[in-house]
């Protein structure tokens, strides 16, 4: 919810208003946004432009001024409402929204073609509010909207598609052709989904939608499946990739990478960029490394354990791209044989979709398996907290399904209590013996 006040800021008999647009953000903390607007007024007006007793110069003008003062407020917050999750809503805004205010462009008639707000995302990829609060959409996010466009350009002609045209009926039948004849997974399809909801939410501020998307919901997509492989690397498995003989410098590099992934715990992209030389702190008799997450910019503190201190005192491995470290990934662990036969989702080349089956486990492997197996393995052995600390998450529930545990705290807690009780109940029920100390008869 936003609102927008007016006040007189000047010592000046006659100055331009000051615009105060005042909103609440995300975080429930109140953003107030100030602006000069080009409507003039008196000094005089503005004292006594509510004064019942003001003359009829003062009541003439208010009509007018409220008539454009009211425009203004609607204009502002017409855009708020189209913009709060899609741009950073600041100074910079205002100042845009009110030049189109004063400045109306005449709209392009491409506008009211699909293809044209979903370029308008990309090109202004760099201004659009991201989830993190920030501006500046990710390379991924900008490669979902490129494919929307070649997946919509297969389901009919994207130059001549309308916004006007897409009712809940085109959604549905678009949704169904995704997973039918596309073959996308549901989760797959719903994402592609509301990305275009996403586009024709923007569009909706400029040119008319269909009227029936105003109240369709388009089903929200978890990041991680119920049916999602977790692939990990046992203790077992990572001494076997530390035992085994590799003549390969190019594989002994990588070895040392997929080492570093399952004592670390980081993404891909954290791996390789920032557990590096000068991130490395001294911390007791060892080390700990500091690093900012890039995915979700959070700082984490991560404890060198045995293996990363090996690695680290004996030289850091050279940096690699993260594609060709999961080729490298699955030609060590092949090598040290970590083949067991298991069920997991490799893509198709040709028809570009997963296709699950059985195969040996090194083909499995990526840069992720890293980060997966160590929430895995230190999972049953210290608390949560520990763990989360280390991987980032910030909910219990999501580190759950990030490890496919499901949480079974409570059951501890109910047979704890009900130890308790039957050890009370038998101590009560317990025979006590009292000891009489011997007295003997005095005559």
């Amino acid at each position: 919810m936003a609102t927008v006040n007016y006040y007189y800021r000047s010592v000046k008999d006659k100055a331009p208003l000051t615009l105060r647009f005042l909103y609440r953000d995300e975080d429930k903390t109140d953003i107030v946004l100030n602006s000069k607007i080009k409507l003039e007024v008196t000094s005089d007006y503005w004292k006594n432009k509510d004064n019942r007793k003001a003359d009829g110069t003062i009541k003439n003008q208010k009509i007018e001024i409220d008539k454009e003062l009211n425009k203004i407020e609607a204009y502002l917050l017409d855009a708020f409402n189209n913009d709060f999750e899609i741009l950073a809503i600041d100074g910079e805004w205002l100042k845009r929204t009110l030049d189109r205010y004063y400045n109306p462009k005449q709209l392009d008639p491409k506008a009211y073609n699909l293809k044209y707000w979903i370029d308008y995302i990309i090109d202004n990829a760099h201004n659009v509010e991201n989830a993190k609060g920030t501006v500046g959409l990710s390379p991924n996010t900008i490669k979902g909207y490129k494919d929307l466009k070649n997946v919509i350009n297969r389901y009919q002609d994207l130059e001549t598609t309308k916004i006007i045209s897409l009712d809940a009926d085109w959604f549905n039948d678009f949704f169904e052709w995704l997973k039918t004849d596309q073959k996308y997974a549901f989760n797959t399809a719903v994402k592609k989904i509301s990305i275009l909801k996403t586009v024709i939410n923007k569009s909706s501020s400029k040119i008319e939608i269909a009227n029936d998307l105003h109240t369709s919901q388009i089903k929200s997509v978890n990041t991680y499946e119920e049916d999602t492989d977790v692939i990990t690397l046992s203790f077992e498995d990572l001494q076997k990739i530390q035992d085994c003989k590799l003549e390969s410098e190019a594989l002994i590099n990588a070895r040392k990478w997929l080492l570093l992934a399952c004592y670390t715990g980081q993404r891909g992209e954290d791996l390789t960029n920032r557990v590096i030389q000068e991130n490395f702190k001294p911390h007791g008799e060892g080390y700990k490394i500091e690093i900012k997450q890039n995915k979700v910019s959070k700082k984490v503190v991560i404890p060198v354990l045995p293996v990363t201190k090996e690695i680290y005192e004996n030289g850091l491995p050279y940096k690699l791209s993260t594609q060709k470290l999961n080729v490298h990934f699955k030609e060590v662990c092949r090598l040290a044989g970590i083949d067991e036969p298991i069920l997991g989702k490799i893509i198709n080349k040709k028809t570009n979709r997963n296709e699950k089956k059985v195969r040996p486990k090194y083909k499995y492997i990526s840069t992720h398996t890293g980060r997966r197996s160590f929430a895995s393995n230190h999972f049953d052995k210290m608390p949560h907290q520990s763990i989360m600390k280390v991987t980032g998450h910030t909910k219990y529930s999501t580190f759950l399904k990030y490890v496919q545990k499901d949480s079974e705290e409570h059951l501890d807690t109910f047979n704890e209590y009900y130890k308790l009780l039957e050890e009370k109940k038998k101590a009560k029920d317990k025979p006590t013996l009292t000891v009489i100390k011997n007295v003997s008869n005095q005559n």
